[in-house]
């Protein structure tokens, strides 16, 4: 069962920046604009795609549906990009960028109806804490790209980071829990990433969320 009260632990929430779009270059991504005219939308997305298996995976089993794909370092997307070259699917847009530039300047409100953050790094420091996804300002922005009952699918290998995700999700961000799942490795599951698959096949205790948005 995960203990989801970090206050029995001494912790408390703590306040998140406010979101400052006018601080940042509002260029829009003109590429993105031409692939999007060619989707249903809302769209799906993923941040932090890493080598993109979940992204190849999801796009072959939704191939009306379309998600945009984030990876911010280089050596990793070279890897998905190579990837993708040997599939057909074009309802992948792939973009090798900080999500913090790039999603405020290309997302309208209600544009994304589920959004992916398997296995993020959970910057354990108290200093980085503000880097965490539940704690960072760019969550704000994110959220309003959400539909009404869009998904926010978020999974951890760290207990602390399940703890607080949840309590900042529900309490902070007031997130519905649509589903919610501790994943040992003597239960029956498909790994979604190479890192999910390489904490499971290593005995490691996976956090597995759904969190709604009323």
């Amino acid at each position: 069962m995960i203990t989801t009260n970090l206050q029995e632990n001494g912790a408390e929430i703590q306040p998140v920046r406010p979101f400052n779009i006018k601080s940042l270059d509002q260029t829009p991504d003109f590429d993105f604009v031409k692939w999007k005219e060619k989707h249903t939308q809302p769209l799906a997305l993923e941040i932090g795609a890493g080598a993109g298996w979940h992204s190849i995976n999801w796009a072959k089993k939704h191939p009306k549906d379309a998600i945009i794909t984030i990876e911010r370092t280089k050596n990793k997307f070279l890897h998905f990009q190579s990837r993708l070259n040997n599939h057909q699917l074009p309802n992948i847009f792939p973009k090798n960028i900080d999500a913090h530039y790039w999603l405020p300047n290309n997302l309208a409100p209600n544009s994304i109806h589920s959004l992916f953050l398997l296995y993020p790094n959970p910057y354990p420091k108290e200093k980085q804490a503000n880097k965490r996804w539940h704690r960072n300002s760019l969550f704000e922005f994110i959220l309003k790209t959400l539909i009404p009952g869009g998904k926010i699918h978020l999974a951890t290998n760290e207990l602390f980071y399940a703890q607080e995700a949840h309590l900042y999700m529900t309490e902070f961000w007031k997130l519905a829990v649509f589903k919610k799942q501790v994943i040992h490795k003597d239960k029956d599951f498909t790994p979604r990433t190479h890192f999910e698959k390489k904490y499971w096949l290593n005995g490691e205790t996976l956090y597995d969320f759904i969190f709604e948005k009323k």
